[in-house]
Parts: structure tokens; C-alpha cells; sequence
């Protein structure tokens, strides 16, 4: 039987894991579209947080990536920053012809504008927070969502956070962060969602001198 025991913990590592990475986010999160559409946003989300972590780790079963997460804190080293860019430049040059023809209100921008809104209502800033999780399913069972998760909040509250802060859907396991107990700070429907959409959007926060979390 797998355990947390088989799997490797590492800082992510764009030449190693991106594009491992952009195929896990693809199956996962753009199940059941149109392939070109799937890669090219697939692609471009995993970018969009990329480009401002602070913190990113893999997660690997021999040389399966069995999920990644970033975080932020402040902004990128010029180090970060430099390989987070050539991860960017990968998916344009493959998939820029193909985003530029995606209006931005049929992809994943209302993600983005529902995250701001639940931020301006909670009074957060962008800064301190989980920016992606993605587990792939073949990890069932080890734990490994909240190994990845805790991981995250663990180096926001080293770098001096004094609480966090993610935003999640209706499409993932957003009852993950329910069982876990985090405050659900604020949540926005989208009454017209598009294929490539989710129904809702749920902003999510836990203050680091709660003692209550179920970890």
C-alpha cells in the first residue's frame, strides 16, 4: 500500500516539473474540454499564480507528480521570478494564437474578478495566501492535499503572516477547506457561467492564532 512515506516533497522546479504540472491542471481542471482550449488555459492559469508565488512545491511518487502547491508572500526573488517567466514564455510560444482568440469573460477572468470582489468585501489584500492547490487523484487516500496545504500555511506563518488566505470553487473540494475549519470569509455566484466556468466562488481564511483547526 502507497503511504506519505513514497512521496517527495521538493521546491518546484520549472525545467523539471511545469510541464508535468500543466498536464496534471489540464486532466484535472479541464476535464471534458475541447483539447487545444484545455491546454492552452490549463497553461495560462497555472501561470497567472506562478508568476506570484513566493513559495512552490511538487509532490512526486517516483516519477509520477502527484500535486503542487504555491503560496505568497510578498513578491518573487529576481531568481523566482526569472524561472516563473520561462514558464510563462513555454505557454505563450505554444498557445498564444490560441489564448488571444479566448474572450476573457468566457475563461477563467470572472475566477479572477470574483476573487477580488470577495477580497475588497473581507478588506484582504492579495498578499498571504495559498494561490494554487492541485492534487491528482491517483493520491486519494494519502493525505497528501492537507500535507501540501499545511506545507503552504507553514511558510506564510514563517515569513511573518499573521493569517491566510485562498479562494476556491464550486468545481473542486471546497468542502476540504469546510473539514478542515477555515472561516469561509465571503462567496460569489456566477448566474451565467460558461463551459469553461464554475457556479460559485468561495473565499476561504484562517487566522494563525486559531488554535480550532482540525490539522
Amino acid at each position: 500500500m502507497d503511504t506519505q512515506q513514497d512521496v517527495v516533497i521538493r521546491a518546484f522546479d520549472v525545467e523539471h516539473d511545469f510541464d508535468a504540472a500543466w498536464n496534471l491542471m489540464r486532466f484535472t481542471w479541464y476535464r471534458g474540454v475541447e483539447p487545444k482550449i484545455a491546454a492552452a488555459l490549463s497553461g495560462d492559469e497555472i501561470c497567472f499564480y506562478l508568476v506570484r508565488a513566493t513559495f512552490a512545491v511538487s509532490a512526486w511518487r517516483n516519477e509520477e507528480l502527484l500535486g503542487f502547491t504555491f503560496a505568497r508572500h510578498g513578491l518573487p526573488s529576481a531568481t523566482q521570478q526569472a524561472n516563473w517567466d520561462r514558464a510563462r514564455a513555454l505557454v505563450n510560444q505554444q498557445y498564444g494564437e490560441v489564448l488571444a482568440a479566448i474572450p476573457d469573460e468566457e475563461g477563467y477572468q470572472c475566477e479572477i474578478d470574483a476573487y477580488r470582489q470577495m477580497l475588497a468585501q473581507a478588506q484582504l489584500k492579495e498578499d498571504d495566501s495559498v494561490l494554487l492547490l492541485v492534487v491528482n487523484p491517483a493520491a486519494r487516500g494519502l493525505g497528501l492535499g492537507k500535507k501540501l496545504f499545511t506545507g503552504a500555511l507553514d511558510y506564510l506563518r514563517a515569513a511573518g503572516a499573521q493569517s491566510a488566505h485562498l479562494v476556491t470553487d464550486t468545481d473542486c473540494d471546497w468542502s476540504f477547506y469546510d473539514h478542515l475549519g477555515l472561516t469561509r470569509l465571503a462567496e460569489r455566484h456566477n448566474d451565467s457561467p460558461t463551459a469553461l466556468q464554475s457556479d460559485g466562488y468561495f473565499l476561504y481564511g484562517y487566522n494563525f492564532e486559531d488554535e480550532s483547526l482540525s490539522f
